[in-house]
């Protein structure tokens, strides 16, 4: 096995100690993984000229490594030899959306089950949630906000205030704001809110999502 600088850097393995490892060793602990990457050689030796797919390696410190892989193979008198793997490390990736998704999951219910307005975005504020409550404060359905960008239409006179402390928080400045707002409701007229917001970080401490609470209040413009 022959392997570059980068793919000792990334497995956590000193040239010297390659020689002594094979494919099975790297892997990861799950028999699903030595199933793919058999079923990955089967098609490269049936002649396939290149294969793409996506494993699970584990490093020298036993960490899970996530890895799109490109496999090509060089065959002499119709024997195969040797395969060529290109490899992307999309570790980062993978674990940044599923935690996106273990927080979606844990937010569900009680978006759904609670009768305050709540809005769950990533940090650049695309709407991931957003429950009943939220919508009828603002007057839009569910399908008109899941998904769009900056849904909340704040005042003129609020939006210097807002915009700040929501960039602020996207960037993991800090951890929650407090504000009073006035937003544009669908038809027209603003609706006044303590809008309340804390960002919710990955396991490395990075910025993911914000989560905000929409209290209406009885002073508006």
């Amino acid at each position: 096995m022959n392997v570059n600088m980068q793919w000792c850097r990334t497995f956590g393995h000193l040239f010297k100690d390659i020689n002594d490892l094979d494919i099975y060793q790297l892997l990861d602990n799950d028999w699903k993984w030595v199933d793919k990457y058999e079923h990955i050689i089967k098609r490269v030796k049936s002649g396939e000229k290149k294969v793409k797919s996506e494993l699970n390696f584990r490093s020298k410190d036993g960490r899970t490594l996530h890895m799109q892989c490109a496999i090509s193979a060089r065959f002499i008198n119709n024997k195969l030899v040797s395969t060529n793997w290109l490899m992307r490390d999309i570790t980062e990736l993978k674990n940044n959306k599923l935690s996106i998704d273990d927080i979606s999951d844990q937010y569900i219910s009680m978006f759904e089950s609670t009768p305050t307005p709540l809005l769950l975005e990533d940090t650049k504020s695309v709407v991931l949630q957003i429950n009943k409550a939220a919508c009828d404060l603002i007057g839009y359905e569910y399908k008109q906000l899941i998904g769009k960008k900056d849904k909340l239409i704040v005042h003129e006179h609020d939006y210097l205030r807002y915009i700040s402390n929501k960039k602020r928080l996207a960037k993991g400045e800090i951890n929650n704001f407090t504000l009073n707002i006035n937003l544009l409701h669908k038809d027209g007229f603003y609706e006044n809110v303590q809008l309340i917001s804390a960002l919710i970080r990955n396991s490395k401490l990075q910025p993911r999502l914000i989560i905000s609470e929409l209290i209406k209040t009885e002073d508006p413009l």
